[in-house]
């Protein structure tokens, strides 16, 4: 996609580089040095930028023939699903807190299933790491 636009590569940088310095801080045990509001803008841009970006991928799957809506929902399954288990398994086996300075959560079955699957928010479960699932505010900046 770079290729075809920079100014998305500048939108992704952007928002990246604000969700960061929004996080950096905690790393050092400063707390809330920047606003929270920057993090909550940086998330947004990744919102707006993942719309641009899946928007084009349709657009590229409507010119082939065949079914247009299970092959894109196939191929983004297979893009989030295998990173999101590996990690979930990874926080699992190595007992990973789910934010700075947070005890560790034990395997209780539906809070397991419910992160390795992705449908936390269903199950009202708490996301295993707090990026996991960046559209539940549970965890902020602050």
């Amino acid at each position: 996609m770079s290729n075809q636009s920079p100014n998305l590569d500048l939108l992704r940088s952007t928002a990246v580089l604000l969700v960061f310095f929004c996080h950096a801080p905690y790393l050092f045990g400063l707390g809330g040095v920047l606003h929270v509001e920057f993090g909550f803008f940086g998330v947004m841009l990744f919102f707006v930028h993942t719309s641009v970006v899946l928007s084009a991928s349709l657009a590229r799957l409507e010119q082939r023939d065949g079914p247009v809506v299970f092959s894109f929902y196939v191929r983004r399954a297979f893009r989030i699903y295998p990173l999101s288990m590996l990690t979930v398994l990874t926080v699992f086996i190595l007992h990973i807190p789910p934010w700075f300075k947070t005890p560790y959560r034990g395997p209780d079955p539906q809070y397991f299933w419910s992160n390795l699957l992705l449908y936390q928010n269903l199950a009202r479960q708490w996301a295993v790491l707090a990026p996991l699932w960046s559209c539940r505010m549970k965890y902020r900046c602050t």
